[in-house]
């Protein structure tokens, strides 16, 4: 499981605020699976907590409008009824249409099912119960995930007996960017690999999608969920969240060398060149703890990973990367400024650094930079994450008393 999905779980499990997406329910609940000719009732499975938003939709052959269902109790008893919203549109070609179920109104603890009798259809059972008791064990569980994917000096063992690896990354190369074969492809044309100027101590941090490759991208996107989830959840967090968060965010502090102004973006090659002189990460089975030690020019750039880095000294941030970057340590502002004000005031400083260095004007696609290649990660759209960095920054403000905090919302409206 990559980290897309991943983080989409933490995304669901965290937010008590909004109805997460729908689910299928599974046949061992109750449920029946979705056929042609019948409807169907997706709930979140995950549960609901008391005062969120309560969603489920019921997808049906043909519109239903307005059509009743009820909440019932596991005793049988009912304990809302409501009406169908309007028909929001097919699903697919088998549903037609897809109705909202809205039933915030109750909150009791409880085990539930919706019903809609006159379609013959009722949902899987679902929960409505506090933070800690709904979204608390998924939380906990991705963060295991990533305690998984530690890279560097600082591993956790558990039950997969990791052990450390690529302590070479404390002093790694730093190289220009390579071509390769196609937009598509992660082969290196030739010996386009070229050393650049300087070292990067990049040791840390965590593997991406399986591989052992870390990107700067998706590692800011962790660390910002992680943050919001603990912001949101409080004392219902898992205790190991935040430690997890701190993790992640130390490797992103190395990432930003703000003596040059140049984010360091991703450790590692995914495969070597066409003409298999020299190795990537994704050319070889070996366990991460091997790297270190392999032997043979084949290897050298397992042994001694490049690294790159996302802009020229001196030149303005990937607006995409410099926007992730600047809302986790904003967050992280957040969550420490009422215990460690120093602490807090520090990452809001290296926050403000990273929103200040980014483009903001005459953006072009190829200045979002995300992986290499790009086709790893193929996004294009930046505004959201510099809206994201000018919220959060905003917020961290006003809980410092810095007077900048304005500046900063207003710059997110924009």
């Amino acid at each position: 499981m990559g980290h897309r999905a991943v983080l989409a779980l933490l995304l669901s499990t965290a937010s008590a605020l909004a109805a997460a997406a729908p689910s299928a329910a599974s046949a061992s609940d109750g449920a029946v699976a979705p056929a042609a000719g019948r409807a169907f009732i997706r709930v979140d499975q995950l549960g609901y907590a008391p005062f969120e938003r309560k969603i489920a939709y019921l997808l049906a052959p043909s519109a239903s409008p307005a059509v009743e269902f009820r909440v019932i109790a596991t005793d049988g008893s009912t304990a809302f009824t409501g009406h169908a919203g309007s028909n929001r549109g097919a699903w697919n070609a088998h549903f037609s249409a897809v109705h909202a179920l809205r039933f915030s109104a109750l909150r009791a603890p409880g085990v539930y099912r919706l019903v809609v009798e006159s379609l013959g259809v009722r949902s899987a059972p679902f929960r409505i119960g506090t933070r800690s008791e709904l979204f608390g064990p998924r939380v906990a569980d991705t963060v295991a995930f990533f305690q998984a994917q530690r890279d560097g000096a600082r591993v956790i063992p558990g039950t997969l007996d990791r052990q450390p690896a690529h302590l070479h990354d404390r002093n790694a190369r730093l190289y220009d960017w390579p071509a390769y074969e196609d937009p598509d492809s992660d082969v290196i044309v030739g010996d386009s690999l070229q050393r650049l100027p300087g070292r990067a101590d990049l040791e840390g941090g965590w593997f991406d999608a399986g591989d052992f490759i870390k990107f700067t991208h998706t590692t800011a996107y962790a660390v910002t969920l992680m943050l919001a989830s603990a912001r949101a959840l409080g004392g219902d967090a898992p205790p190991t969240l935040l430690p997890e968060a701190r993790f992640g965010l130390r490797w992103l502090r190395k990432a930003w060398d703000d003596r040059r102004g140049v984010i360091d973006f991703q450790v590692g090659i995914g495969s070597g060149n066409q003409d298999g002189t020299f190795n990537g990460d994704h050319d070889r089975w070996r366990l991460p703890e091997k790297d270190d030690s392999l032997t043979g020019p084949e290897n050298r750039y397992l042994r001694h990973r490049p690294a790159f880095r996302a802009n020229e000294p001196g030149t303005r941030l990937p607006p995409n990367m410099a926007g992730r970057m600047a809302a986790a340590f904003a967050l992280a502002a957040q969550v420490d400024a009422a215990g460690d004000h120093e602490r807090a005031a520090q990452e809001l400083t290296i926050a403000a650094g990273l929103f200040a260095h980014a483009k903001k004007q005459h953006v072009s696609e190829a200045d979002v930079v995300t992986a290499l290649p790009h086709a790893f990660y193929p996004e294009s759209s930046w505004r959201d994450d510099l809206e994201l960095a000018a919220a959060e920054l905003a917020l961290a403000g006003q809980a410092l008393g810095d007077p900048r905090s304005g500046r900063w919302l207003r710059a997110s409206a924009r």
